[in-house]
């Protein structure tokens, strides 16, 4: 019995991936230029959807993507000097509060870390 009750507790631990609704602080580095986006995510199962303030930027852009373990992709069009991208950020959690990976930003890569941002705190503009 008790060999069967660890056979499911391991079998269903994968599956308890961590919720990300939240809100994310992001440090993002693409070909050398700084940026610091803010997400505001909900998750509901593989799904994550929300939206994405750009610092310098009036209007929040919608944010969609999913989670597959401890895979996140997220994406969403920005513009920067009147030209609009589509940011494709590829990351693995680390932890239950940060994010690390890559970001195809259409003509250019680099890379981002997202940290959640505790309740009290708030996020850098």
């Amino acid at each position: 019995m008790k060999k069967l009750l660890l056979l499911m507790t391991l079998a269903v631990a994968p599956m308890l991936a961590s919720d990300l609704t939240g809100t994310w602080s992001v440090d993002l580095d693409i070909a050398g230029m700084l940026f610091k986006p803010v997400w505001v995510l909900k998750h509901d199962g593989e799904a994550l959807t929300g939206k994405v303030k750009m610092p310098g930027e009036e209007a929040e852009r919608e944010v969609k993507g999913s989670v597959t373990g401890e895979a996140v992709k997220i994406e969403y069009d920005t513009v920067y000097e009147g030209q609009t991208y589509h940011l494709v950020y590829s990351g693995k959690l680390d932890g239950e509060a940060v994010i690390k990976g890559d970001v195809d930003a259409t003509a250019a890569q680099g890379v981002f870390t997202a940290r959640r941002v505790a309740k009290e705190d708030k996020p850098a503009q």
